[in-house]
């Protein structure tokens, strides 16, 4: 039986601005859930700050999505390709909307458990190597 759905509120505390590139202050809302904590305002500017505010070309993976705010803020900043990684059906469900609402063409959503998806890279990067042998 598929767990309770998550609606995004209108609470002020369950939005979060996008602070840069072409989607420069449009709001993703995201519901009440435990363990959701979406990464600040602060956060994300000072790793943007870092990696740079142009990301063209890059490829970006964000491994535990939540509200997506990191990859839709890479995604705003013109990475070519980013994944979002969420392993709730129901957050995985807002994503998409979020996407669609932003015609993120370059943002793909991904329902997985980000450390299975690590275990299964590694053991397809084994059994390439032996089949390499």
């Amino acid at each position: 039986m598929p767990g309770p759905r998550l609606r995004p509120t209108n609470n002020p505390r369950n939005r979060v601005r996008l602070i840069g590139g072409t989607w420069r202050g449009r709001v993703l809302a995201f519901p009440d859930a435990p363990g959701l904590r979406p990464t600040p305002d602060r956060v994300r500017e000072t790793l943007f700050n870092w990696l740079g505010q142009d990301l063209s070309g890059w490829r970006v993976v964000d491994a535990f999505a939540g509200s997506g705010a990191l990859g839709f803020e890479a995604a705003s900043r013109g990475a070519a390709e980013v994944l979002l990684l969420e392993q709730d059906p129901a957050l995985v469900a807002l994503l998409n909307a979020s996407r669609e609402r932003l015609k993120a063409q370059t943002l793909r959503v991904q329902q997985a458990q980000p450390v299975r998806t690590e275990q299964d890279a590694k053991q397809q990067q084994q059994d390439n190597a032996r089949n390499l042998q």
